[in-house]
């Protein structure tokens, strides 16, 4: 009962000749553009993902290094980050033992003592400041019909959380619980049951 309106959207070129050239480079390849987003939306659409296992990061994700930490978003410097990612980045340091206490990780972080590279570039994703270091125990979850794998940290919970910058000793705590804890016992019982379909857990949500 809600009227809709089609609309013939383009983004604008707010009079700019550098935008305007660079869409009408786009024109000539309208056909190619369509086909490619119709085979991505092919491949979402046949995906068949299942959650199988719960690893620590570093055992997983390849070329995940020491003093390298994974962040939500695209490539960013120490110094152009927003404080939550600081703050989260400051956290992990401390949880991984590359420094003693928040101040030495902060100043490690500034002085380019650690890698920062996005979670996408190492097909992993993350919530919010989405960190991801080596001993963070990550969700692995594989497209049965691509045989392709994508890696995530497992959701810390409520409240005080490193996903929203906090990074306090009962926000390290919780990691190190996942990390020792959780996490195994979650990836045994995996393994043990052949995984989890999440398709019928997305159409539940």
């Amino acid at each position: 009962g809600t009227p809709v309106v089609q609309l013939d959207w383009r983004p604008p070129a707010r009079n700019s000749a550098q935008i305007e050239a660079g869409l009408a480079t786009l024109a000539p390849h309208a056909s190619r553009i369509a086909e490619a987003n119709a085979e991505a939306l092919r491949r979402m659409l046949a995906a068949n993902p299942v959650l199988i296992d719960v690893r620590p990061a570093g055992e997983v994700i390849r070329g995940l290094g020491d003093r390298m930490i994974l962040h939500a978003g695209p490539p960013i410097e120490w110094t152009r980050m927003c404080g939550p990612l600081q703050g989260a980045i400051a956290g992990a340091i401390v949880f991984e033992g590359w420094a003693p206490d928040l101040e030495a990780a902060t100043a490690l972080a500034a002085s380019g003592g650690v890698q920062f590279h996005p979670n996408h570039h190492f097909d992993a994703v993350g919530p919010m400041t989405g960190i991801t270091t080596r001993s963070m125990p990550v969700m692995v979850v594989e497209n049965k019909t691509f045989q392709n794998r994508a890696y995530c940290m497992i959701n810390e919970g409520l409240g005080k959380v490193m996903r929203f910058g906090a990074n306090d000793a009962e926000v390290l705590a919780r990691l190190h619980w996942l990390a020792d804890s959780f996490g195994p016992a979650f990836g045994a019982a995996l393994r043990a049951t052949g995984g989890l379909d999440l398709v019928p857990l997305i159409s539940r949500g």
